[in-house]
């Protein structure tokens, strides 16, 4: 395993916008921000959602849509480069009225309300293909 030390060089708070999609709202905060790589984490409700499953040996991904109001129980992710422009990677567990839980990977989310904090690093950071899982992966900075 790779890592190395990051160093935050600023955090930042927003409201989710009601009826704007989570994914876009990331992006705007970070354009705002002039945040270029970086962490969220995100709660709330959201209004339905498409989620992500990466099937390994098909090396794609398999959408499923989940309508009708859900929790957004945990949501995380990175802010980073692909291909020289920022891209956002999102994960999340959305959980039913009768407890039940959907996650994977966050393709949309109709936002009902949420919070989000966002933590950008000095660090810049890219993410490149990787021939060993057909994935965009990131690329530790040394």
């Amino acid at each position: 395993m790779e890592s190395v030390r990051l160093d935050v060089s600023g955090a930042y708070f927003g409201r989710l916008s009601k009826g704007s999609d989570l994914v876009e709202e990331v992006m705007a905060m970070t354009v705002k921000n002039g945040v270029t790589s970086g962490f969220f984490t995100a709660i709330g409700a959201v209004e339905g959602a498409v989620i992500g499953f990466y099937r390994q040996d098909a090396r794609e991904y398999v959408k499923s849509v989940f309508d009708g109001p859900l929790e957004l129980s945990s949501c995380a992710g990175n802010v980073m480069l692909k291909d020289g422009k920022l891209f956002v990677h999102a994960h999340a567990c959305l959980s039913r009225r009768d407890g039940s839980t959907v996650g994977g990977h966050l393709v949309s989310a109709k936002v009902f309300a949420g919070e989000i904090f966002i933590f950008s690093f000095d660090n810049r950071m890219n993410r490149s293909f990787d021939e060993d899982t057909g994935l965009y992966l990131v690329d530790v900075p040394r």
